[in-house]
């Protein structure tokens, strides 16, 4: 009895020694939150896009030839007139939307958390209700629209409409491309055909987007992470019975779609990566994989 005394009188403090990390082996280190994070808070961080008229739409005769008759005018190059505004110079970074997160009631902070759905992509920069460690100025992406829409608002600000958007990418010339061009170069922006190895995500101000600016000094519009966008698009869906589902006839509801623009760095050739493209989402998408993208984020206007 003595004995046995005496050995675990020797023994536990050297397994506190190990539980505590000495002996030379760390545990498993505990999340720290990135002290170096840029924030978008108020307009410290934001570009002028001053008034004017700017050239948007679609200049390329490939796309336009898909293009219905009917929708001709309202997508082909064109100017339209705009009122100043400010746009974040950079993607909203899961930094700051982990901020916001931390503001909502738990059983929504955990439906719009970071949850992205893209086959063979995988995902390892959000677990366990926070961003990795190291990644807080990447972009969030993987989140339904009404929460980048909330997140605009928690800031004082909003999301861009469409064009106002494509008018801060393209600039008063409607450049096609990214860094106020009109030729395709991948190697100007984080996209698919820029790689040798597996394309993937980076920080916003990562050196491989230091090419990427617009002609307002917004990073980042021609790749990395495609954005949310308000919209004006109005289209009519069929109205189906609450009980059996089945549609009924002669009645037709209208909903504003969402919208999304850009490129981002699945995109691969010149007529993914044009900032003239105008991609929707129905207003009650029916696929979770509809809204929730790891190509998709967002950046916010005021």
């Amino acid at each position: 009895m003595t004995r046995t005394l005496s050995l675990l009188l020797l023994i536990t403090p050297a397994l506190l020694f190990v539980a505590c990390g000495g002996g030379g082996k760390t545990s498993t280190s505990a999340w720290e939150e990135d002290t170096d994070l840029i924030s978008d808070k108020g307009s410290g961080n934001m570009v002028s896009i001053p008034a004017g008229e700017g050239m948007v739409g679609i200049k390329d005769a490939r796309v336009l030839k898909s293009v219905p008759q009917r929708k001709l005018k309202s997508t082909q190059f064109r100017a339209m007139t705009f009122k100043a505004f400010r746009m974040d110079k950079y993607e909203v970074t899961l930094g700051n939307y982990y901020t916001f997160l931390q503001t909502l009631e738990e059983e929504t902070r955990k439906r719009w958390r970071p949850r992205p759905h893209l086959k063979g992509i995988p995902h390892d920069y959000w677990k366990k209700g926070h961003y990795k460690s190291g990644k807080g100025n990447y972009p969030v992406t993987g989140i339904p629209y009404e929460a980048a829409e909330a997140y605009a608002d928690w800031r004082g600000k909003r999301l861009p409409f469409e064009f106002e958007w494509e008018y801060a990418a393209r600039g008063k010339q409607g450049y096609k491309f990214s860094a106020s061009s009109n030729a395709y170069n991948s190697g100007k922006y984080n996209v698919s055909d820029r790689w040798d190895e597996s394309p993937e995500l980076v920080a916003v101000d990562d050196p491989k987007n230091a090419s990427d600016v617009s002609p307002f000094k917004c990073v980042g519009m021609g790749g990395n992470a495609s954005e949310w966008c308000n919209t004006k698009e109005i289209r009519e869906y069929n109205v189906r019975d609450a009980d059996t589902g089945k549609i009924l006839k002669g009645e037709r509801q209208k909903f504003r779609l969402k919208a999304m623009r850009g490129p981002n760095f699945q995109s691969a050739g010149d007529l993914q990566c044009l900032l003239s493209n105008q991609p929707y989402r129905k207003p009650k998408p029916t696929l979770r994989k509809d809204r929730l993208q790891i190509t998709l984020g967002f950046r916010c206007a005021k």
